[in-house]
């Protein structure tokens, strides 16, 4: 739902998650924790669109005003290259 109405190509999404289940199986937990999850998902948004991101975010951590969307867009302008 994140990428909705995003130019992000159905085959990337697949990759992220398929990615993300690779690493799960790796760590060779019998139980993986949602909110690991969630985190993983988060990152991997970030670095594929940085907008799908603050949407996946904005539900994920559970922000309650402009100002939480501000913050977190901050951050990522901070962190890029």
């Amino acid at each position: 739902a994140a990428c909705y109405k995003r130019p992000v190509p159905r085959e990337k999404l697949i990759q992220l998650v398929e990615e993300a289940e690779d690493e799960l199986f790796r760590r060779g937990e019998r139980e993986v924790q949602s909110v690991d999850i969630g985190n993983m998902m988060a990152e991997k948004l970030k670095r594929l669109d940085q907008v799908a991101y603050v949407r996946f975010a904005s539900v994920y951590k559970q922000f309650k005003n402009i100002e939480d969307v501000l913050t977190e867009v901050r951050d990522i302008i901070a962190t890029r290259d």
